[in-house]
């Protein structure tokens, strides 16, 4: 471990789409300066190159004032740090998963209309494309494995997207099924050894999350004001429970994970 490396104790925001996070960012920017935080939320097709090719660009001074780097792809830091002998914690947030599937679906049209060009947008413009409502992208591609449609790589985040979002790094294939649960996961020694570097709040108790997250990391300000939630979706009737169930039935490993954190397990 270099002399550099040893310096450091960095933090991860892993922030996954739909669970708060931008409410969560708020509180960090409030805890840590501008030399301190770094923010990435571009588009990026290679985002483990990315980190890499980043993090080992730093100069040693870039390096002793950084604390926390925020991004939707910060997890793939998580090997780079490894390897550099970094000591680094991890924060994300989880969503109950039909809440957040309801919420993406949503959101991601909403981005499409303002000719978003990022992933979001990308899902959206697939969703007014094909006029599908939330049942009609289970019904359609549920139940394949994941590559046997060109659909499937635009739906992803529908079918146990936060833990595919946490595992991503480590190219690990969840199925598009029903069928797949925390417990048969063939990625499940992965899981559990990554989420060992993760502090895990929950969406549905954010000030009792931030809160846990102030004490466990000593910040200094908190903040508990809900930022960037889904306008479409204020007015958009309630889904019904055929809709509900069948979000429920495709995001098993989700819910899973969801609970173990929000039950007070800190391992799955």
């Amino acid at each position: 471990m270099d002399e550099v490396g040893a310096l450091l104790t960095m933090l991860l925001f892993h922030h996954i789409t739909k669970t708060a996070g931008t409410s969560l960012l708020a509180v960090i920017r409030k805890n840590y300066g501008a030399d301190e935080l770094h923010e990435f939320y571009g588009e990026t097709d290679d985002p483990a190159a990315l980190w890499r090719t980043w993090f080992r660009s730093l100069s040693a001074q870039a390096r002793r004032a950084l604390r926390c780097v925020a991004s939707h792809t910060a997890q793939f830091l998580i090997p780079v740090l490894l390897e550099e002998g970094v000591e680094f914690k991890v924060i994300t947030l989880l969503r109950d998963p039909v809440e957040r599937c309801i919420s993406l679906y949503y959101f991601t049209r909403e981005l499409a209309a303002q000719n978003e060009q990022g992933l979001g947008g990308f899902t959206g413009r697939a969703l007014l494309a094909q006029n599908w409502s939330l049942d009609d992208i289970y019904r359609t591609l549920g139940g394949g494995a994941p590559g046997t449609s060109p659909l499937h790589g635009k739906f992803p985040a529908f079918f146990n997207g936060q833990t595919r979002d946490i595992l991503r790094p480590y190219r690990c294939k969840i199925e598009f099924s029903t069928q797949a649960t925390l417990r048969d996961l063939p990625h499940m020694a992965t899981l559990h050894r990554v989420m060992s570097h993760y502090l895990v709040g929950i969406t549905e108790e954010y000030n009792r999350s931030v809160d846990y997250l102030r004490e466990a990391l000593s910040w200094k300000s908190a903040c508990y004001e809900a930022i960037n939630v889904t306008r479409s979706r204020r007015s958009a009737p309630l889904p019904s429970e055929e809709t509900i169930e069948l979000i429920r039935s495709y995001n098993r490993v989700d819910l899973e994970l969801y609970t173990a954190f929000k039950d007070g397990r800190a391992t799955v």
